[in-house]
């Protein structure tokens, strides 16, 4: 499964002038320590964007501020759902005027989380998936 998002930056400075609060919605607790800018937000904005679009199904609604993403001392970004860390890649890239985040998964189950299911239009596929979290 993969997930694609572009973020317009121009638009989420638009977005923190109008509704500075926005923060509050895209930003986990823990990325709000980090240096807040509109590049930053952005990033975060179009990553979990992505993660939606790659089909992340959780039984309560995906809150933003629920999802962290942490960047690795090395390369890639670590996912955690609800504090619980996922086995999905995340990478994010920023332009001067955009910033695009892609999601992928090859798992059957993104987490070892029961409420984080990966959504799968094969019956076998779905069963799998129920079996992994039992």
């Amino acid at each position: 499964m993969i997930g694609v998002d572009i973020v317009s930056l121009r638009k989420i400075k638009l977005a923190l002038f109008e509704t500075p609060q926005i923060i509050d919605i895209i930003l986990h607790k823990n990325e709000k320590k980090s240096s807040v800018d509109a590049k930053f937000i952005a990033g975060r904005f179009a990553g979990k964007e992505a993660l939606l679009k790659m089909g992340c199904a959780i039984s309560t609604p995906l809150l933003f501020s629920k999802v962290e993403l942490i960047p690795r001392e090395s390369k890639g970004i670590i996912v955690k759902i609800n504090e619980i860390q996922c086995d999905i890649g995340v990478s994010i890239s920023h332009d001067e005027d955009y910033v695009v985040a892609v999601a992928v998964n090859s798992k059957v189950n993104i987490c070892k989380y029961e409420n984080c299911k990966t959504i799968y239009s094969g019956e076998r596929q779905k069963n799998q998936a129920e079996e992994y979290v039992e």
